[in-house]
């Protein structure tokens, strides 16, 4: 009896210590900028939580004097490698593939559209299959095409969407769609002098692209999954210098974040669009001092709030990161937080996401000094977007 007693202690006793190494792990916060000056860098595209060895990475593509490079951090945020897969490459997008241990990197070089795999350990293979078509015919001379941002299907091919520059005039928005192996299937153009930046599979026959054209207004496109246009939107008055992204609330609506003039100052302001009709749900302005080429980022969490992350001007102090949670449909305001950077750094903001193992934030950013060096900064929150 004494023996089944003391061995019952020891499980509780190793459960409950099981359970405070859980806790623990739900209470990892960080504000690390990672040590790295680099010359003129461009900054994380994406950034997502990957899980290999039962460790989890954070990964980021980036270019550093020329070279496309992929940043991998372990779970406090701290760098632990960085590769650089290509000598000559600017990454836009880095997705984890569904076959385990791979990931999948989007981008371009000076004229061409760039496609590597790239494994656990660094090593990288580009695709060699020709990624665009031949659109000589009907648009001219080609001077580019480049990838901006990559999806994977069910079916596990991929959607590509990007942009495609005549060598005497102004780029295309561009739609690709390659089979598993990166030969290329199908290719649409659609808007002229207007870019693609953001890519989401709405479902299984919709596919959502957010973009800019050429006076910086941006854009929100719905097409089939053969690349049929279906429907087309202007966000109403909002302009953006920085990539857009499109995210999606639990009730299927899209949530984008553009900037718009409001007495005389640059703020953030969030819309909600009805993904069927592209007709506008509801929008909202955010009154903090926002600077339009300070770049914003729009998440959607697990329970349908919203995210909204970017930079604030600090006037005379260091410029800072923020965050601010809502909840739509009525875009109430749940919380704000301001998150320090380096002293006296410009600050700007690439990414935000959810953090899979807990209901945390990742904020992936980029700061740069008055001397010109540049680190990237990555600040992992708890729910509530506190930093210990």
């Amino acid at each position: 009896m004494g023996k089944t007693i003391a061995c019952t202690l020891i499980v509780l006793l190793l459960a409950a210590c099981i359970q405070i190494n859980l806790d623990r792990r739900e209470l990892i916060t960080f504000n690390r900028g990672l040590n790295s000056a680099f010359p003129d860098p461009t900054p994380l595209r994406n950034l997502f939580y990957a899980t290999q060895n039962n460790k989890e990475y954070l990964l980021g593509g980036s270019a550093v004097e020329g070279d496309m490079m992929v940043l991998s951090t372990d779970e406090l945020g701290d760098l632990q490698s960085t590769f650089s897969i290509l000598s000559a490459g600017i990454a836009q997008s880095i997705i984890p593939l569904q076959e385990e241990q791979f990931w999948l990197v989007a981008g371009y070089d000076a004229r061409n559209p760039l496609l590597v795999w790239l494994n656990a350990q660094g090593e990288a293979e580009r695709i060699d299959s020709s990624l665009f078509a031949d659109f000589e015919e009907q648009v001219g001379a080609v001077k580019y095409v480049r990838f901006h941002d990559i999806v994977q299907a069910p079916d596990s091919s991929l959607f590509v969407c990007g942009s495609l520059r005549q060598s005497l005039g102004g780029d295309w928005v561009l739609l690709s769609h390659l089979d598993p192996a990166g030969n290329l299937l199908w290719q649409q153009r659609y808007e002229y002098r207007a870019a693609a930046y953001d890519l989401m599979l709405y479902d299984e026959n919709t596919i959502l692209m957010a973009g800019l054209v050429n006076n910086g207004q941006v854009i929100l496109y719905n097409v089939d999954s053969n690349g049929k246009f279906k429907w087309r939107e202007a966000l109403p008055n909002a302009y953006s210098t920085r990539a857009p992204n499109i995210s999606l609330t639990k009730e299927g609506e899209i949530a984008i974040a553009a900037t718009r003039m409001v007495q005389g100052q640059e703020d953030i302001v969030c819309f909600i669009y009805d993904a069927a009709s592209g007709d506008v749900l509801d929008s909202r302005e955010i009154g903090s001092p926002f600077l339009n080429e300070k770049g914003q980022f729009v998440t959607t969490t697990r329970d349908s709030a919203l995210i909204v992350v970017g930079g604030v001007d600090g006037g005379t102090d260091a410029e800072r990161y923020a965050a601010f949670k809502y909840r739509a449909p009525s875009l109430s305001t749940e919380w704000e937080r301001y998150y320090q950077g380096s002293e006296k750094a410009n600050t700007a903001v690439f990414s935000c996401r959810q953090v899979s193992s807990d209901k945390g934030f990742i904020i992936a950013g980029i700061e740069s000094s008055e001397n010109g060096e540049s680190q990237f900064r990555l600040i992992k929150t708890d729910e509530e977007g506190a930093v210990e």
